[in-house]
């Protein structure tokens, strides 16, 4: 996929932008671990940030499948990858919403 005329968008090149999210994400992990807390909107940024990543991953897969055809190896686990952190992500915030309503009935 990477000789594709599918390869590059605005000119810069699609592992290009998935390694900026990556280490964007990367970033909000090691901040948080540093921190110890996180910031209120840090899940839902995670989230946002890999949501987007799973619906370009999607479109790109799309692309794959039904005009390249050919399947990167290397994109497929890209977007497994990026669903995960997703999933997780999510998961986590319905967790913690959960905890706090619980926290918050009275006895």
């Amino acid at each position: 996929m990477t000789s594709s005329s599918y390869a590059t968008v605005a000119g810069v090149p699609v592992a290009v932008l998935g390694l900026a999210m990556y280490l964007a994400l990367l970033g909000m992990g090691l901040l948080h671990l540093v921190r110890g807390t996180t910031l209120p909107t840090a899940p839902l940024l995670v989230a946002t940030v890999s949501g987007l990543g799973v619906a370009f991953s999607a479109y790109l897969t799309a692309l794959q499948l039904f005009i390249i055809h050919a399947i990167c190896p290397w994109c497929v686990g890209s977007a497994l990858t990026v669903l995960s952190i997703l999933v997780i992500s999510v998961a986590g915030m319905v967790n913690t919403r959960r905890r706090e309503s619980q926290l918050a009935l009275p006895s």
